[in-house]
């Protein structure tokens, strides 16, 4: 059985996913980090749901930023980060971002 955590990302990510229901996603991954504020999949959901399905983009950034913290591995949120600067219009940091997602990438590091 999962840990409960990691049942609140999955349930966040059935709202996002499947029923575009933004707020039940928000809140399903809070919950998830109020079980556990160490496991990353809270914070990507999160910043998936304010860049993607709200254009919120500086909460979008937070969240992606406090993934890599989590998990500094993670090429596919130095990618989206990258994209969030870009809209925004920040050339400098989409361009240090980009970079960083494509040395994990050549690297062959574990994407998730």
């Amino acid at each position: 059985m999962k840990p409960d955590y990691i049942v609140y990302v999955r349930l966040g990510n059935v709202y996002y996913y499947g029923k575009k229901d933004y707020n039940k996603a928000i809140e399903s991954y809070l919950y998830s980090i109020k079980l556990n504020s160490d496991y990353f999949g809270g914070y990507w959901g999160l910043g998936n749901v304010y860049y993607f399905g709200k254009e919120d983009y500086d909460k979008a950034i937070e969240n992606y930023l406090h993934t890599l913290k989590l998990k500094p591995d993670n090429a596919n949120a130095y990618r989206v980060l990258s994209l969030t600067y870009n809209k925004m219009g920040n050339q400098k940091k989409y361009l240090e971002y980009l970079r960083k997602a494509t040395q994990f990438e050549n690297n062959n590091t574990k994407i998730n």
